[in-house]
């Protein structure tokens, strides 16, 4: 993804395709050294931890829908992200889990978040599987994505020691 960084040292990268045609799962791991992902004032670090991966701002934005909508193919995306605490800081703030579907699982999103003393780890998973929603069902729809947006978006606090 072109967001993930535009300055910063990528190494370690390593692709896992599935063994047949029909299998569509990929796995990646790579390790990004960057600090696109947070900003620091005084004793804080504020860290940014899901740039570039999920959505950051609601698609939907028109107040009415006339059409339903295509949202494409189904799919199951999974990320992992570890971030390690640097030395002499710790974890000040941090975002809550939290688990959203909307409709009878027609989309789902879990945002899974663990930390130790040295780590951060965060779990996303991201289902579509019905992709055609109907008119009527917009401003749900809205809602979905605005949750999702805003907690993909929610920062970790780190405070020095």
């Amino acid at each position: 993804y072109k967001d993930w960084s535009t300055e910063g040292t990528l190494s370690g990268l390593n692709i896992e395709s599935g063994q047949n045609w029909n299998d569509a799962a990929v796995k990646m791991a790579f390790e990004l050294e960057t600090s696109n992902y947070a900003t620091s004032s005084g004793n804080k670090i504020y860290l940014t931890p899901l740039v570039g991966l999920g959505i950051h701002e609601n698609p939907f934005k028109n107040p009415e829908r006339n059409y339903n909508i295509d949202l494409g193919i189904p799919h199951d995306e999974t990320y992992s992200v570890t971030w390690h605490i640097p030395a002499g800081y710790k974890v000040e703030e941090q975002p809550k889990s939290a688990k959203m579907s909307f409709g009878e699982n027609a989309l789902a999103f879990d945002y899974i978040i663990e930390t130790t003393a040295e780590l951060i780890k965060i779990n996303v998973r991201s289902k579509l599987r019905k992709p055609y929603i109907e008119v009527e069902d917009y401003a749900d729809l809205q809602k979905f994505y605005s949750e999702m947006a805003a907690k993909a978006s929610e920062q970790i606090v780190l405070t020095k020691l």
